[in-house]
């Protein structure tokens, strides 16, 4: 007899070890979507193996009954954990969330609350006692009719997980994730499949549930997935989602014009409220882009990528937005829609104009520095061309003078001259810094080119010498020779 007992045990014990395990290992992958979900999935089916193991370990009735209702609470988190982490896996995101714990728990609590009710109503199970014991001790279970509605819901769920993995994942992957979407279908149906087998006519020990014992299946074959092809880390990513976490504007046509999808960020672009997007969606894009009514002719005649920049005004002033229409043409190159991304330009469009502004003071200071410059030279010329002559005609005066001058003339003369070579020295001060002045301005602006668009060096420097010696020559012929 106890050879039975571990006969029949030992398979759910060796389950909720890998259940465990797997649910353990799963905590490293928290961060990734579907990870949490997962565990708690394998935390269920730990639960509802261990609860079914006591349930056939128990001789006494009334704790075999207790453990047979306490097993639901595991079956409810399986099929709610199972198909919470299908939504997430295949990007199905507007369920996953507290909504669709709800929508998909809401009639599973209702069938706990009859299991464990049942005395009052025996709607769920209309008899249970301890049945033959043959080869152990089980009980024998006669459904009532919230039973079957609860397995037709059941089954209901399960089929629309698989059919949304087989759908969003099988026709659109390849390789390693069809490796993981297989491995997920193979451990979800041996368990389902070992269910209905329980409750066929077909099934010769009817009080043995063999659902538990499949586990192990599931166990090995998200292990397989888990562990060999990195199954949470590589899952396929719904189109939807890649589009909604965009932060440039989305609005997906058809050949009709009409609004396919939109995401968020498009929404705001367009000062859309979320339910008012909703309402858009199917109609044409007319109303959508009224503030833009150039784009809505381009997009009733146009078949080809068109790039353009529009503007809008708002309270926080005037925004610009880059917008690019793609056409989507389908296997037979018809057109089968049209895709507008709309990217916001305005910090940089108002960079762009500080920098003009910028550049246009930077240009009129420049002007300001040349007519300064312009006005500054004029002067040193002019004063260099009204000293040169006047000096000149002094020192031949002073020479003339100097001849069959007395003593007293001669030191007058003398003292002349010296304010006469003061007066020279300062005119050559004044053209050595116009000198300098000329050179700094050759090396510093791109005044000659040399064919490439940049100065010429060698041609500066020859300049530079030149206005130089041109400048040392006008002094030498005109300064005063302390000898003569």
């Amino acid at each position: 007899m106890l050879w039975n007992y571990i006969l029949f045990i030992a398979p759910l014990v060796v389950v909720t070890v890998i259940a465990m395990w797997l649910a353990h290992k799963l905590l490293a992958y928290r961060p990734q979507a579907g990870a949490t979900s997962l565990a708690l999935f394998m935390v269920s089916l730990a639960f509802w193996s261990v609860a079914y193991g006591l349930e056939l370990g128990n001789a006494v009735p009334d704790i075999k009954i207790f453990w047979y209702k306490a097993k639901y609470l595991g079956v409810v988190a399986v099929l709610i954990s199972a198909t919470y982490f299908v939504f997430q896996y295949v990007g199905y995101y507007r369920w996953a969330n507290w909504r669709g714990l709800f929508a998909i728990g809401s009639i599973p609590a209702l069938a706990l609350a009859a299991l464990w009710t049942n005395s009052l109503h025996h709607l769920f199970l209309r008899n249970i006692a301890v049945g033959a014991q043959s080869p152990i001790s089980m009980l024998h279970v006669e459904y009532g009719l919230l039973f079957w509605v609860f397995t037709a819901y059941y089954y209901a769920v399960f089929a629309l997980s698989m059919t949304l993995l087989v759908h969003r994942c099988w026709t659109k992957c390849s390789g390693q994730l069809c490796r993981n979407v297989l491995a997920l279908l193979v451990g979800a149906s041996a368990p389902w499949l070992a269910n209905m087998f329980t409750l066929s006519p077909w099934n010769p020990m009817p009080d043995l549930d063999l659902t538990p014992f499949m586990f192990m299946v599931t166990g090995i074959a998200i292990a397989w997935a888990l562990f060999r092809h990195q199954l949470l880390y590589m899952m396929p990513v719904q189109h939807g989602a890649i589009i909604r976490s965009m932060k440039d504007g989305v609005i997906v046509l058809n050949a009709q014009n009409q609004i396919v999808e939109m995401n968020p960020a498009a929404q705001r672009i367009l000062h859309m409220q979320t339910t008012e997007a909703d309402h858009f969606v199917g109609q044409p894009i007319d109303k959508a882009l009224a503030i833009w009514p150039t784009l809505l002719t381009y997009l009733r005649g146009l078949a080809k990528e068109y790039n353009t920049v529009l503007t809008s005004d708002d309270s926080a002033g005037r925004r610009y937005f880059d917008v690019h229409i793609t056409p989507i043409y389908s296997q037979r190159d018809q057109l089968a829609g049209r895709l507008l991304v709309i990217h916001e330009s305005t910090e940089r469009e108002r960079t762009a104009e500080a920098l003009r502004q910028r550049k246009q003071q930077l240009r009129s200071m420049v002007e300001q520095m040349r007519y300064a410059d312009h006005e500054k030279t004029q002067i040193m010329t002019m004063l260099q061309t009204e000293l040169d002559m006047p000096l000149l005609h002094m020192r031949e005066s002073l020479m003339q003078l100097e001849n069959g001058a007395s003593q007293l003339e001669k030191e007058y003369v003398t003292s002349i001259k010296q304010e006469v070579e003061a007066l020279d020295n300062l005119v050559r001060n004044l053209r050595e810094s116009m000198a300098k002045t000329a050179r700094e301005k050759s090396a510093a602006s791109p005044v000659h080119t040399n064919g490439h668009g940049s100065s010429s060096p060698a041609f500066l420097e020859a300049e530079a010498k030149l206005s130089t010696a041109q400048l040392t020559s006008i002094s030498g012929a005109h300064r005063f020779s302390p000898a003569s």
